[in-house]
């Protein structure tokens, strides 16, 4: 079977705004991790937040809308500033 990662690395201010996916990556803090989203619970504030369509850096151009959960099995997180 297919395992698709997505990825936020470096994130730009663009896109590192207040409700993107690449803000709520950055906020525990860590320099690089690796989130698994196979199995958010359900119901769950985390779950309900990751289901909305978010704005998500694509590029160091531009960004693109994804829902998370239904795009991505996992998402990595990689930051050059921590």
């Amino acid at each position: 079977s297919i395992f698709i990662i997505g990825s936020s690395i470096d994130p730009m201010a663009a896109t590192a705004e207040p409700g993107s996916l690449d803000n709520a990556l950055a906020k525990p803090g860590l320099s690089r991790y690796i989130l698994d989203l196979r199995t958010p619970p359900n119901h769950s504030p985390a779950a309900n937040w990751l289901n909305r369509q978010r704005p998500m850096q694509a590029n160091k151009y531009a960004f693109f809308r994804v829902h998370t959960v239904p795009a991505f099995d996992a998402v990595l997180f990689m930051s050059k500033g921590r």
